[in-house]
C-alpha cells in the first residue's frame, strides 16, 4: 500500500509538471515544444535540425546545449561548434545520452525524448522523497517537497540537467544500503554533473568511517564510467573547461551581494526583482548557519558537508548573477540540508527553499501571465 501511495504521488507530480509545460508551450511558445529548451536567437543553430523556437535578442540558456549533445553524443556531427564550452557541457552526458538511447538515435524523436527523460527523473525524485519521508512516518504526499527544489523548478521550465542530479541526491539517502542500484546511482551521478563526484567521495568516506572498506572501494569504483567518459571528452571536445572556483571562501557570494544586478525592466519591477534577489541570496548565510547547527549530522553524513563546498567556493559570476543559476546548480546542498534537518526535526533547515523559490516565482511570472491570458481569452 505504501508503495502504491508513493507511485500515486510521483504520478501526480509528473502530471503537474507536464501540465505546466503543455500550457506554456501552447500559450507562450506558439505550440512549439522546443521553446522549453530556451534557445537564444543570438545563438547559431545547426541547419539540419530544423527551425526551433528561439528567443529574440537572447543567448538562451543551458538546456539548448544539452539538446545539441543529445543529438550528437559522440561529437560526430560537429554540433560542438554551436556549444559555448563543449568540454564542459559534454562532461554532463547522462541526460543527453539517455534521451539519445530512448529515441534510438532518431533525430525527430530526440527532442521529445529529452522531455520524457526529465519527467522520468522527476518521477524518481518525488518517489524517493516520499520513501524517505515515510521512513519517519510522514505521509506520502510530502514527496511533493521535491517540486520545491530550485533545480526541479528550473529544469521543468528550461530542461536543464539539474533535475536529474537532484533526483540522484534524494535517491542517495533514500536507498540507504549499498546495493547494485546504489552503485548504479553513484555511477550515474558522475556522468550527470560534477556534483556526482561529491556523492562518490561521500560514499567512500562513509564506508571508511564505518570501517566497511569493501564498500568504500566499490563506491570509488563507481566513478570509473564518468572518468572514462571525461577522458573521451578531453580527447574529442574543443575548448577548456571553465575556471569557476576560488580559494577565497564565499568570494562569489560576497561579490554578488556587493553588486546588485540592473534588470532592463520598469523601475518598480526592477526594484522588486532586486529585493527578491537579496531574499534569495539570504538563503546562503541561513543555510550555512543551519549547517553549523547540524554539524554532528554532517559528520555522520559527509554528503551534507561536501555539497556545501560549491556554495562556499564557486566564484564564476554567471553562477551567482541570478537565482536560476546558484539556486539550481547548488540544489544538492539545499536538498541534503532540508532532508537531514527534517530528519532531526530542525525545521529551520527548510527555510532556504522558500527564500530561493520566491525569486524563482517572479522569474516565472511572465509565463504564468501568458498562460492566464490564454486560458481566459
Amino acid at each position: 500500500m505504501e508503495t502504491h501511495r508513493r507511485l500515486a504521488v510521483a504520478i501526480i507530480a509528473v502530471a503537474i509538471a507536464f501540465g505546466f509545460q503543455a500550457l506554456t508551450v501552447r500559450y507562450n511558445y506558439n505550440g512549439n515544444w522546443t521553446g522549453l529548451f530556451c534557445i537564444g536567437g543570438r545563438q547559431p543553430q545547426p541547419q539540419d535540425l530544423g527551425q526551433p523556437y528561439q528567443f529574440r535578442d537572447s543567448f538562451g540558456y543551458d538546456g539548448q546545449f544539452y539538446r545539441l549533445i543529445a543529438h550528437d553524443p559522440w561529437i560526430s556531427h560537429r554540433y560542438s561548434q554551436y556549444i559555448d564550452n563543449p568540454r564542459y557541457r559534454y562532461s554532463r552526458i547522462l541526460v543527453p545520452a539517455l534521451a539519445y538511447l530512448l529515441a534510438a538515435g532518431h533525430d525527430r524523436w530526440i527532442d521529445p525524448a529529452c522531455l520524457v527523460v526529465k519527467l522520468g527523473f522527476l518521477f524518481l525524485g518525488v518517489y524517493w522523497t516520499a520513501e524517505f519521508s515515510q521512513r519517519w512516518s510522514w505521509p506520502a504526499w510530502t514527496g511533493l517537497f521535491f517540486l520545491a527544489v530550485p533545480a526541479t523548478i528550473v529544469s521543468i521550465d528550461r530542461l536543464t540537467v539539474d533535475l536529474a542530479m537532484a533526483a540522484l541526491c534524494v535517491g542517495y539517502i533514500a536507498l540507504r544500503r549499498f546495493s547494485a542500484g546504489w552503485f548504479a546511482l553513484l555511477a550515474a551521478g558522475g556522468l550527470c554533473r560534477e556534483t556526482g563526484f561529491l556523492l562518490v567521495f561521500a560514499a567512500c568516506l562513509d564506508g571508511l568511517r564505518a570501517r566497511e572498506y569493501r564498500r568504500a572501494v566499490l563506491a570509488a569504483l563507481a566513478a570509473a564510467p564518468a572518468l572514462l567518459w571525461l577522458l573521451f571528452d578531453f580527447l574529442h571536445a574543443g575548448s577548456q573547461p571553465a575556471d569557476y572556483l576560488s580559494l577565497i571562501p564565499l568570494a562569489g557570494f560576497v561579490n554578488r551581494v556587493a553588486h546588485p544586478y540592473a534588470y532592463p525592466f520598469a523601475p518598480a519591477v526592477n526594484a522588486l526583482a532586486q529585493a527578491l534577489d537579496y531574499v534569495a541570496l539570504a538563503a546562503v548565510p541561513v543555510s550555512l548557519w543551519c549547517l553549523w547547527r547540524l554539524r554532528k549530522a554532517a559528520v555522520e553524513h559527509p554528503e551534507l558537508l561536501l555539497c556545501a563546498l560549491p556554495v562556499v567556493f564557486v566564484n564564476i559570476p554567471e553562477a551567482w548573477v541570478e537565482v536560476y543559476g546558484f539556486g539550481r546548480t547548488m540544489s544538492a546542498f539545499w536538498i541534503f540540508l532540508a532532508l537531514r534537518g527534517a530528519e532531526r526535526r530542525f525545521w529551520y533547515a527548510l527555510l532556504p527553499l522558500p527564500l530561493l523559490d520566491l525569486r524563482i516565482g517572479l522569474q516565472l511570472g511572465g509565463q504564468l501571465v501568458g498562460i492566464a491570458r490564454g486560458l481566459l481569452a
